[in-house]
């Protein structure tokens, strides 16, 4: 859908008990009897199945959306929160690709007679690049009689290469970039590398062996492309020093005698560097790719991370005897990749940090207390991992005991996220036996010593018994209900603790419809006013600016939580800013502001208040009438 389709199906939804004339119609959105009238049997195409909507038509009244009331709540939700692409015919991995590659030449009237678009189309479709590229340290600019020139280093370009699968609204792994290798250099580089992960004992997630099978080849093709790896000579001694190092020699002399290329020293330290920073599955203990010094450094981070987050949320973590060891082989990994540079894509970042978004907010505001002594900043998609370890951790010491149907997951993404999946799953179904956690590789092993009623698996199986169910690694709503019509029980979920926000909310600090161009304006501004009244101390204003440069505090839904520090709250409240227009908050665009600022001693009221926030994202037209509310008291009335 377009722009104008996705406002004319909000506004129908938002009025789905009323008819309303095509020319009433075209009058609002201001086009042709025509054009409303193609939009509407798009939206019918599109949309109406997947949502369980009809569009009923009378001569004589109009056209009238009929939806179910919990239909139109998760139809609202996902309109508001998505984005629509104005060029979306256009795979901007296609474009990103050729421009990473260097193998052709762009320019705005290029692209647009190569995918039939406009000028204007051409240009939101470079500037979304534009800034996508700076991720990456890349700088993308129009040249005069040149066109569009990529400037930036070698290995920041191949961090964009391995990350090009973010362009796509359904993400996929590797596939997209395996896709332009020849089958037979990947088969021969997959047969290799599983040769090498045998031989020095190495339990790579499926996820990660993918990954160094991607590197690998885009090693041998920039290389060929004299686009060598270029490094500082300290890193290069650092990691030519390493014993992985040396590992890695024979496999770099068997690469280059199968695809006839020779490989300069900086490649194998490239290589040896996505080695250590690669996910793994099982401890630490099992494998020869051990540097002592960073396990202890990966035991001493684990360990501050815990007590922290024992002090402040008052959970038992040490009670849980599987988090240690999972959350010591994600953090030894995490340390290796960060201290080289390397970035790892973490396509669940955002659902994260709307599903669980005190606890993510108290890691990484404890993960920005430990980064001086670490060395080296931690980015919010390393949070969000370390926020499924702790979150599984949670659910396992929350789960119900009682089991009888015996199954096993199957899940691609490692250890913490096979960890929290089961987790939540047994903590709404005590029905459940979980025996096992698996990557796909070790199914058809698993089953020929052990026998389950059926399978769960974050991915389609070639396995006819025993049946299986393919959910999300999130474990949704939506998969919550699949999993219960497969298994045919009822669970009850528990009620969130009682908080009321009301309580929290002085009327002097509702701010409503207002207007600002940027979410750090806004920040600024209720901050001060906040340190005016003297709820906070003037230091507030600063990390709370500090904590939104770190890491977006929008949940979805329209909403955004920003806060600082608890340290410098004086006065516990909360400040409410209803914006006249969206504004953009990291991609997202927000209408409803929750400034948060609770004393650190309030753990309860803390950790219940983000869980009833979050329960009102998911909550799309009380969302709506929040922002829509004309005065503070009625405001106050729909909380």
């Amino acid at each position: 859908m377009n722009e104008r389709q996705q406002a004319l199906l909000i506004y129908l939804v938002e009025q789905d008990n009323r008819y309303h004339l095509t020319k009433t119609l075209a009058h609002q959105f201001d086009c042709s009897l025509r054009t409303i009238r193609n939009d509407l049997s798009t939206i019918e195409k599109e949309q109406a199945s997947a949502f369980a909507f009809t569009l009923n038509r009378d001569p004589g009244k109009g056209i009238l959306l009929a939806i179910d009331e919990e239909k139109k709540e998760r139809l609202l939700k996902v309109l508001l929160q998505q984005k629509v692409q104005p060029t979306a015919d256009v795979d901007l991995r296609q474009v990103a690709y050729e421009l990473l590659m260097g193998k052709e030449k762009f320019s705005i009237t290029g692209l647009t007679e190569l995918y039939f678009l406009t000028k204007i189309e051409a240009k939101q479709l470079t500037d979304g690049l534009t800034v996508w590229f700076r991720r990456f340290q890349l700088s993308l600019t129009s040249k005069q009689r040149v066109g569009l020139i990529l400037e930036g280093n070698e290995l920041n370009k191949r961090r964009a290469l391995a990350q090009i699968d973010d362009l796509s609204e359904t993400p996929s792994g590797c596939r997209y970039l395996l896709s332009k290798m020849e089958p037979y250099e990947v088969s021969e580089v997959e047969r290799q590398l599983a040769s090498f992960k045998e031989k020095h004992r190495l339990f790579f997630t499926d996820e990660s062996f993918q990954r160094l099978v991607m590197h690998v080849l885009l090693m041998v093709k920039r290389t060929k492309l004299n686009q060598p790896m270029t490094l500082t000579e300290e890193d290069l001694n650092q990691l030519k020093a390493t014993d992985e190092y040396q590992d890695v020699l024979p496999l770099k002399a068997s690469i280059e005698s199968f695809f006839n290329v020779h490989l300069k020293d900086e490649e194998v330290a490239y290589l040896t560097m996505h080695m250590l920073g690669a996910k793994i599955k099982k401890g630490l203990n099992d494998t020869d790719f051990l540097n002592l010094a960073i396990e202890n450094q990966a035991k001493a981070l684990t360990e501050a991370i815990t007590e922290r987050l024992v002090q402040r949320m008052q959970v038992p973590f040490y009670d849980d005897p599987f988090l240690k060891e999972g959350l010591l082989v994600h953090v030894y990994t995490t340390i290796n990749r960060l201290r080289f540079g390397l970035t790892v894509s973490n396509p669940l970042t955002k659902d994260i940090k709307q599903m669980y978004p005190y606890l993510f907010s108290v890691l990484l505001e404890n993960v920005i207390d430990l980064e001086k002594d670490l060395g080296f900043l931690v980015p919010e998609e390393e949070v969000a991992y370390l926020a499924l370890h702790y979150q599984a951790a949670f659910e396992r010491l929350e789960k119900l005991k009682d089991k009888a149907q015996k199954t096993a997951i199957v899940c691609h993404m490692g250890i913490g996220m096979s960890e929290i999946l089961k987790a939540k799953i047994e903590s709404h179904f005590r029905e459940l036996s979980i025996k096992a956690t698996l990557q796909e590789t070790e199914v058809h092993q698993y089953l020929k010593h052990e026998a389950v009623d059926f399978l769960i698996s974050t991915l389609p199986l070639a396995l006819e018994d025993p049946p299986h169910i393919v959910v999300s690694p999130l474990f949704t709503k939506t998969d919550e209900e699949k999993l219960q019509a497969y298994i045919t029980v009822e669970e009850k979920t528990q009620a969130l603790p009682e908080v009321d926000i009301k309580t929290l909310i002085e009327p002097a600090f509702i701010f409503l419809h207002y207007r600002f161009d940027h979410p750090y304006q806004l920040i600024e501004y209720v901050a001060n006013r906040l340190v005016q009244a003297g709820v906070v101390e003037k230091e507030y204003v600063h990390q709370s600016l500090l904590r939104e440069r770190k890491a977006s505090t929008a949940i979805g839904g329209g909403m955004s939580v920003p806060h600082g520090d608890p340290r410098f709250v004086k006065q516990s409240t909360i400040a409410v800013i209803t914006l006249k227009e969206p504004i953009d908050w990291d991609g997202e665009d927000v209408s409803l502001i929750f400034f948060v600022a609770i004393k650190r001693e309030e753990k309860y009221s803390h950790r219940s208040l983000y869980q009833r926030l979050a329960v009102l994202a998911e909550q799309p037209s009380h969302v709506r009438r929040i922002i829509e509310s004309e005065t503070k008291k009625a405001l106050l009335k729909i909380l």
